[in-house]
């Protein structure tokens, strides 16, 4: 984790960015500090005035045009001071929301290992949980800047009226606002402190909340039973976060009980030589009421002073928890890089090596191995071998740990890596769909700019051509049904088959399969294989399996065993080999062989 900023230079980080996403809000922001110190002080004037006729003091017939004039100037202040605040409101939800999508942006660009480790994922949520809600300090802000710069032109001008009645309350008033202050920076500080132990909290909660409503989970729930279970995890989770935010409430009800004693302290004080002076030296009442209207705002300036230089602390903690997440940074390279291959690549591991954060061992080590141009891989062995690992180190997913990796000649560091994932086209284990059409899914772009005659090819290559011409809107059929009124659902064979296409699509140098037919039956599974074969002439392909159906049209056996390459051949060699190749092969090969007995 980066070392955290100052507080001055988080409330500038927020003040630039606010001011490039939405200039305008702090044109109203100007607008609104001179009519906050105006009305009120026009309100005590005209306070005055009003109490001056009441008790037969002044004229009335010049007094009503002063309190004419000064209703006027009220309302007219009131109207536009009412126009900037709905602007402001508006404005800063508008830059509230840049923010989240600044975060959703980094989400979706950031090294892909950053994101998916929990301390990563934890970085994220607590970016997410301080730009959620209108309460965040993004959106406060912006009235707190209003309230300073307010609170201290209008200090400086009720000052001099203040001085000349009763001097000595003016550094009452402000001892009083410090005080209030150190209480309030107190809490906020305990408050960052302490944020960590229950935004872990929030996320588990968020995660069962999630699951609970997901369809691709609730046939697991119903046959397992696994809701009592879930219900008590939840419990668990829900009891631990009441807790911190019971001990949260607790420091803020002392921090209230804090405050209620200091502006009783401060108002008994002030107001009771204020009385003390209206009859001692016979003050007359419209001056009592006007100085005593002036005290109460010059009071509530300092207040609101010193409370807002809280809040901006708390912005300043929340602008440091969107940086810590949005400044995470990157392994790769995200600038100008090395002109990406236009035609098919060679590749190299030297010494690599990968260790998971907090890990006591490396889920790989010392792979060193060539594929050339063209070539067709196959990287086999038992679950939890690293073959996905490997896979996500090759594609740009992960950073090695130890060593290098090398694509035509070159650390794959040294190319954009926008443009280095454009080499690939890849398909997982797990298979994401998108709540949009077949089309779509993939082309993966807008239908403008899809090529439809690379479309039907792929579909055909794949044998997902007869069951899209099936449905009525073919390939325009919207898929998630759980999301899409009209959507339709795809067997896992049929996943796996527009995961297929959505490479062959892409068409990219590199094709890599990580176990893409896990859902097939062994001999669907080999017909597939042997069609990719076909698909990739010409490319460089790595193919990741346990199962073996992959290996025999392969150029190019790896064997991985505990993160090592304990063999290496093309598939006739490491059977003469008799090695583990050989008996993972025998082992399978039964079922190849079973399937097509029974005519499968």
């Amino acid at each position: 984790m980066q070392k955290p900023h100052t507080m001055v230079n988080n409330l500038l980080f927020l003040i630039t960015k606010s001011f490039a996403f939405n200039k305008g809000l702090f044109a109203a922001i100007i607008v609104r500090i001179p009519i906050n110190i105006l009305i009120p002080l026009l309100t005590a004037y005209l306070t005055k005035y009003m109490t001056s006729i009441t008790a037969g003091q002044t004229e009335s017939g010049s007094l009503l045009i002063y309190i004419l004039s000064y209703c006027g100037m009220i309302f007219a202040l009131a109207i536009v001071n009412n126009y900037a605040v709905a602007m402001i409101k508006y404005d800063t939800m508008f830059v509230r929301l840049r923010y989240l999508g600044c975060i959703s942006e980094k989400n979706m660009e950031a090294d892909y290992q950053n994101v998916e480790n929990p301390s990563g994922q934890l970085l994220a949520q607590k970016a997410k949980n301080a730009v959620y809600s209108s309460n965040s300090g993004t959106e406060q802000m912006f009235d707190q800047l209003v309230n300073i710069f307010s609170s201290a032109f209008g200090l400086l001008i009720y000052s001099a009226i203040v001085f000349g009645v009763i001097p000595w309350s003016i550094p009452v008033l402000l001892a009083a606002g410090i005080a209030d202050y150190l209480v309030g920076a107190s809490f906020s500080k305990w408050q960052y402190q302490n944020r960590d132990k229950w935004t872990e909290y929030d996320r588990r909660l968020t995660y069962l909340n999630n699951k609970a409503g997901d369809y691709r989970v609730a046939k697991d729930i119903r046959l397992f039973h696994l809701a009592p279970w879930l219900e008590g995890m939840y419990g668990d989770f829900l009891r631990s976060r009441v807790f911190w935010y019971r001990r949260e409430e607790s420091h803020r009800m002392a921090i209230n009980w804090a405050g209620l004693a200091l502006t009783l302290c401060r108002d008994g004080l002030v107001y009771g030589i204020l009385i003390y002076q209206l009859f001692a030296w016979q003050m007359e009442v419209s001056s009592f009421i006007f100085y005593f209207n002036i005290i109460t705002q010059y009071s509530v300036w300092v207040f609101s002073l010193m409370k807002s230089f809280v809040a901006l602390k708390s912005s300043g903690y929340t602008a440091e928890e969107i940086r810590q997440f949005l400044e995470m940074p990157d392994r790769f390279n995200r600038t100008e890089g090395l002109p990406v291959p236009e035609e098919t690549c060679s590749i190299q591991f030297e010494q690599v090596g990968f260790r998971y954060p907090n890990a006591e061992r490396d889920t790989l080590s010392g792979l060193n191995f060539t594929i050339r141009k063209g070539e067709k891989v196959a990287i086999v062995g038992v679950n939890g071998a690293g073959k996905t690992t490997m896979v996500k180190l090759l594609c740009g997913l992960y950073a090695p740990t130890q060593g290098r990796i090398l694509v035509n000649g070159h650390d794959i560091r040294d190319y954009n890596i926008e443009d280095y994932y454009s080499l690939y086209s890849v398909v997982f284990q797990d298979i994401y769909l998108m709540p949009t059409t077949i089309a779509r899914n993939v082309a993966l772009t807008e239908d403008g700019r899809i090529d439809w005659d690379r479309l039907h090819r792929t579909l055909v290559l794949v044998d997902l051509e007869k069951k899209v011409e099936s449905l009525p809107e073919k390939e325009n059929t919207l898929l998630m049904k759980g999301v899409q009124e009209k959507g339709i659902e795809l067997s896992g064979g049929e996943k796996q088959k527009l995961a297929l296409a959505r490479a062959l699509y892409k068409d990219g140098k590199v094709v890599v399969l990580d176990e893409p037919t896990a859902a097939l039956d062994p001999i669907a599974e080999s017909e597939i294989y042997e069609k990719y074969n076909e698909m990739t002439l010409g490319r460089t392909a790595v193919f990741i399996s346990h199962r073996l159906a992959s290996t025999r049209f392969c150029d190019t056996i790896l064997v991985l065993q505990d993160g090592k390459i304990v063999e290496k051949g093309n598939h006739d060699q490491l059977m003469e080999l008799g090695g583990k190749y050989a008996a993972m092969f025998q082992i399978q090969s039964q079922y190849y062989k079973e399937g097509a007995a029974d005519g499968r």
